[in-house]
């Protein structure tokens, strides 16, 4: 019996082994480039079981072109059987078409892969972009070859190269007389050196001489900084000189940054896509030209632009800071809102203080309030008004403590202390409020000294710590021990239990059979698991709102929208566009209204990825995408 016991643990591991991953992630890319030069970076997923689903996040590539990816591509895939056990194998490619920049020593950054909720990471890529090559000695040799003509011929041919220059110029000019200058964006700060905590304006600016449209932005993350956006709606374009030239500016963005750490901070470019649109003459002739003018004409041309990157020194705050200090810098007023002086014992008040002033406001934790033995403090409910003046924050920030007397008698509520430090006067200054009375009276209800829900009456401070360690009950009955054991083996629980894991096998040995077939259908498994997929990420965007992280929430949000339409309408991510994306919902019997309105939702968590909007419209965005994924879920099968 033991023997086929454990032959049938045996087999139960072996089946259970099926669903062990061994997952390969690896990153290719040439160690050595030029400038201008194309090459790919390719990254590989290995896979020796079949897997539901692979979520590829790309890496961020700031100092390369990107000209084409992430491109999808299915490699080799197979089946092997050893030792009775089937094993899938597959090979996915993503694949980036990149073109250097400047030369340098630049990092690609570590890409991951996500398989059925455990993440992966490959390297980081290390490549030396060097500069562009010279003529090699034998096109030099060529050159110095070429037969001497007599001076005529030469004089003709330098003369006819001459117009052919002058003409190729025209038609160059009149093609494209977009210049280096003509589209200008920069980053300006009002503070080029602060301290850890203090404010800086940031304004991203757009110069331009030409009449131009914004394909697509990316505007910097500001690693380093607590970002509070500027409200900058309103903005309207004026005339500026610059470099003793006229332009149309206007304000793309505002921020206000509150370093979080000391060192030297960088802030880094913007990067526009955009279309300018130049007026030129016709080069077709008319005899009414003569009368009304050449006719006009306007071409589009395409330019990617950056700004520049900007360096903040950040210092680091003075020694010597007082032991309540919480990191509050700027200039603050400490005020207290005490209850009543006479309250009943086992009722509940609350103390309320207020900081106001100027400063990182948004970033203040409440004060810590001492309070007697007897008395009981429970959750802080903090409220906030605030507003953005004279480049910092100015308002208050409200902290509401609930508290609850315990025992009666006459308490002393010793005086709280806020400490803020001021870059102006580069000093820490600390204020306090008054210390409170307040006199417990004796509970209203009169009941005992341990009254009903256990709520003390009556008894003093140093009566109420003692009660904690008093003992409540000694047991002084005999106590009666009885033998209950048993022999297992051959008994009804004995066989139970083999034909428990008899059965377990069976059904484990059919359900993995079922499994495998399903598995071999992809489009069927990316169908069933896109709406697991969508929750969980939706769940992350949740918890998003909680912290108020406007960018990574609408970053969530489309991932989890585009990642659960690629999934059921099976479409690569690659391929997604929102016209084929309506397509396959009114094919899979989706009105055309639920498809418009699904479509609206990503386009407005597209624009608002990087606009101040509020958290409220981040919780409708949330409740408006989980109710149509829900009809979706039940509609499309």
């Amino acid at each position: 019996m033991i023997r086929k016991l454990t032959l049938l643990a045996i087999l139960l591991i072996n089946s259970l082994a099926l669903f062990a991953q061994n997952i390969k992630f690896e990153a290719k890319a040439p160690n050595i480039v030029e400038v201008g030069e194309r090459f790919q970076v390719k990254y590989t997923v290995d896979t020796k079981v079949e897997i539901g689903r692979i979520t590829f996040t790309p890496p961020v590539i700031d100092d390369f072109h990107v000209i084409a990816g992430p491109v999808e591509s299915i490699g080799k895939s197979g089946t092997t059987t050893t030792n009775g056990i089937v094993t899938t194998f597959a090979s996915t490619t993503y694949t980036f078409n990149l073109v250097a920049k400047n030369k340098g020593s630049l990092i690609i950054p570590s890409a991951m892969i996500t398989v059925d909720g455990v993440g992966y990471t490959a390297r980081r890529l290390n490549i030396e972009v060097i500069g562009e090559s010279k003529p090699t000695e034998q096109r030099k040799a060529v050159v110095s070859k070429k037969p001497v003509e007599n001076k005529k011929s030469n004089v003709n041919k330098r003369t006819s190269e001459v117009k052919k220059q002058d003409n190729s110029k025209k038609t160059a000019k009149s093609k494209n007389q977009l210049t280096e200058d003509d589209i200008i964006i920069k980053v300006i700060t009002n503070k080029s050196t602060v301290y850890k905590g203090e404010p800086i304006k940031v304004s991203i600016k757009l110069y331009y001489r030409v009449i131009l449209d914004i394909n697509s932005s990316k505007f910097p993350s500001f690693d380093g900084f607590y970002v509070q956006a500027i409200n900058n709606r309103n903005a309207r374009q004026h005339r500026v000189t610059l470099n003793s030239k006229v332009y149309e500016a206007i304000t793309l963005k505002e921020y206000l940054l509150f370093p979080q750490q000391s060192g030297v901070l960088e802030i880094k470019p913007t990067y526009l896509d955009v279309v300018a649109q130049i007026v030129t003459k016709s080069t077709r002739q008319s005899a009414l030209d003569h009368y009304y003018g050449s006719q006009m004409s306007i071409i589009k041309v395409s330019k990617k632009i950056s700004s520049n990157r900007l360096k903040i020194d950040v210092k680091e705050l003075p020694d010597g800071a007082p032991s309540d200090f919480s990191g509050a810098v700027g200039d603050f007023n400490i005020n207290k809102y005490a209850p009543i002086t006479k309250v009943a014992a086992n009722s509940s008040v609350t103390y309320s203080l207020q900081i106001s002033g100027v400063g990182n406001l948004p970033l203040l934790q409440e004060p810590e309030l001492k309070l007697p033995n007897s008395f009981e403090q429970y959750s802080v409910k903090a409220t906030e008004n605030l507003r953005i003046v004279n480049n910092n924050i100015s308002g208050k920030r409200l902290f509401e403590y609930p508290i609850i007397a315990r025992a009666e008698g006459q308490y002393d509520i010793e005086p709280t202390k806020f400490t803020y430090f001021n870059p102006k006067s580069a000093r820490y200054i600390t204020k306090q409020t008054e210390s409170t009375t307040i006199k417990v009276l004796p509970d209203s209800s009169k009941v005992s000294s341990l009254g009903a829900g256990g709520m003390i009456s009556g008894l003093s401070k140093e009566e109420v710590t003692i009660l904690g360690e008093d003992i409540r009950f000694i047991k002084t009955e005999e106590s009666i021990f009885k033998n209950n054991r048993s022999i297992f083996i051959l008994s009804l629980g004995y066989f139970l239990t083999i034909f428990s894991i008899l059965g377990a096998f069976v059904f484990a040995l059919i359900y993995l059979q079922r499994r495998i077939k399903e598995m071999k259908n992809t489009v069927l498994v990316r169908g069933k698991r896109a709406n697991k997929v969508a929750l969980q990420r939706l769940t992350v965007a949740n918890q998003h709102i909680k912290q108020d992280d406007q960018r990574k929430f609408y970053e969530e949000m489309l991932k989890a929208l585009w990642g659960y339409m690629s999934d059921k309408l099976n479409i690569p991510v690659s391929s997604l566009t929102k016209d084929n994306v309506r397509e396959g919902l009114l094919k899979k019997n989706i009105s055309l209204d639920e498809t418009n309105v699904f479509l609206k939702i990503i386009s407005d968590c597209e624009y608002a990825q990087y606009s101040p909007i509020t958290t409220g419209h981040m919780n409708e965005i949330y409740n408006s995408a989980v109710d149509k994924l829900s009809k979706f879920e039940s509609t499309i099968k």
